[in-house]
Formats: C-alpha cells, structure tokens, sequence
C-alpha cells in the first residue's frame, strides 16, 4: 500500500518530483514563472528579513510590508518566531533617530517603517509578539511622540 506523499521511502525522489512538476507548469504556462526581483510573492521571511537587515531602506521596507499584507499567517508566524519585530523595530528606530537629528532624508523611510509595523501588528501573530514585547510597544510610541512633537515618551 502507498501512503499519499510516500514514494518508497525515498524522499529525494518526491522532492524531484514536485521540482519536475514545476517544470513542467512553468513550461506550460510561462506567465507562472514570470518572476521579477521585486516580486514578493514567493520570498521566504528569512530572505525578507536578511534584505532589511542588510539595507533598511523604503524599498526593503516597502516589500516587508507588503509580505505582511499579503501572506499566509504561516509565513507571518515565522516571521515572528525568527525575531521579525525586533528587526522592525531596529528599523524603526534607527530612522525615528535619524529625524530626530534633524535628517529630513529619514522621513520616508521612517513612514515605511512604520507602515510594516502596523501591518505586522494588525495580525494575531504580530500582536501576540507586541503583547510579550514591551521594546514594540515602547518604539511605536516613541515615534508617535516624535510626530506629535512630544520629545519624551515616559
């Protein structure tokens, strides 16, 4: 009897069979292999938080967001369970102390930042992470203060 996925124990060979599979769609409809760098719909969150960690900029930031829009709550839990909101707030912050000095250049990505973060926090995943991490929580209100004009956040 062959259990569904079971190939006769050969793992290899199912992972050979859905990469064939693939072929053989992308050959049959080239519009499914239509990837374009910019393209965020098949991006790991490992590979999204490597490219924001390397350059948090609008770009990155911008992509990050729509991930967090757009995926699976599984991609977002993982993004969470590999420390997607302190990486949000490093970013976050880093700019919010950019504008702070006066760097005018930081505001977009400060608004870019921000826009993620509230995407990341308005799903079960991100605000089951704010609900636990206090440094969120601190962060996001420091940086409405600073729009506000407040300087301190007590």
């Amino acid at each position: 009897k062959v259990v569904q996925g079971d190939l006769g124990g050969a793992p290899e060979a199912a992972l050979a069979a859905r990469a064939m599979y693939a072929v053989e769609v992308a050959a049959t409809r080239p519009s499914w292999a239509d990837w374009r760098p910019g393209d965020t719909h098949f991006v790991s969150p490992e590979a999204m938080m490597q490219a924001v960690w390397r350059r948090p900029d609008v770009v990155a930031l911008q992509n990050l967001k729509e991930c967090l829009d757009f995926s699976a709550s599984s991609w977002i839990g993982l993004f969470a369970r590999l420390g997607g909101a302190d990486l949000l707030l490093q970013a976050l912050l880093v700019h919010l102390e950019a504008v702070e000095e006066g760097q005018q250049a930081a505001q977009e990505p400060l608004g870019a930042a921000l826009a993620a973060l509230a995407a990341f926090l308005t799903g079960s995943a991100g605000m089951e992470v704010a609900s636990r991490a206090p440094a969120v929580v601190e962060g996001l209100a420091r940086t409405v203060a600073a729009a506000t004009g407040r300087r301190r956040w007590q």
